[in-house]
């Protein structure tokens, strides 16, 4: 029986043959902590993804202050998204 807290990485710890010879409960407590651990890397993309739109509101106004031409702010802005 598996027991603590399960810590995962981006590797692939279990194949699906190892999962399927779990026990039930096992099987049910795997599924929980990859869903968990899914949730949480969305959570943090999502804050890094805020995170970088605010800087670049930020940047984009700091910019529109000193007198850059729109065209070349607009320009770099889609340069970054490519």
């Amino acid at each position: 029986m598996i027991s603590g807290p399960l810590l995962f990485t981006n590797d692939l710890l279990f194949s699906l043959a190892d999962l399927h010879n779990f026990a039930e409960e096992d099987k049910i407590k795997y599924q929980n902590d990859m869903i968990t651990e899914r949730d949480i890397q969305n959570q943090i993309d999502f804050a890094m993804d805020k995170g970088r739109e605010e800087e670049r509101v930020k940047i984009v106004e700091a910019l529109r202050r000193q007198g850059v031409p729109e065209a070349i702010i607009e320009k770099a802005l889609k340069d970054i998204k490519e």
